[in-house]
């Protein structure tokens, strides 16, 4: 699988899919510029999601299918009803998701005044990806209060504590809050 996900890196894309530049390329400046999760982001997530052809219930019952997709582009959320998928087509939903994402979190970054890097903003895409956008961008919430103080300690202490599904602790969340902060690190 590896292999292939690399190869998406190399292929050029198709019109309607946006494609996930080289991060020498990811501009910085919101919101007059576009950002994009990096590669670096986009392994994190693909390796922490896996791949799946076929629809599954995720750890708190959503339907899930490809790499973590629980909506089509179309609006429509994914059914255990719905056929088999291709690597392709779920790489297709993944960059369209992630992409939403990584635009409104862009967005709010700019209005708090909060610069940073590629990987620390791919870090918060995934972490997006993961949990949704609450998190980052509603009031109140532990995630946006630690963005708003602009440190980066309390960022990454923050981030942490999101590792429960259905309430507890999830073996799999917290290894992959510990990569987010990982890849917010680096």
């Amino acid at each position: 699988m590896w292999k292939w996900l690399k190869s998406i890196f190399k292929r050029s894309p198709s019109a309607d899919v946006p494609s996930v530049p080289p991060s020498n390329l990811i501009k910085t400046d919101p919101p007059t510029d576009t950002r994009f999760i990096n590669q670096a982001g986009l392994l994190l997530v693909c390796s922490f999601e896996g791949f799946y052809s076929a629809p599954y219930l995720d750890p708190v019952g959503i339907p899930t299918i490809g790499f973590g997709t629980i909506g089509y582009p179309d609006g429509r959320k994914v059914s255990l009803a719905d056929p088999r998928c291709t690597q392709d087509q779920a790489m297709e939903w993944l960059r369209w998701e992630i992409d939403i994402k990584a635009q409104s979190i862009a967005r709010y970054l700019h209005e708090i005044g909060l610069t940073l890097t590629d990987n620390q903003f791919s870090a918060l895409c995934s972490f997006g990806y993961n949990l949704g956008l609450g998190p980052i961008i509603s009031s109140g919430r532990s995630l946006n209060s630690a963005l708003k103080s602009h440190n980066h300690q309390a960022i990454c202490d923050t981030i942490l504590l999101y590792d429960k599904a259905g309430g507890k602790p999830f073996r799999g969340l917290t290894r992959r809050r510990k990569a987010e902060v990982a890849l917010y690190n680096t």
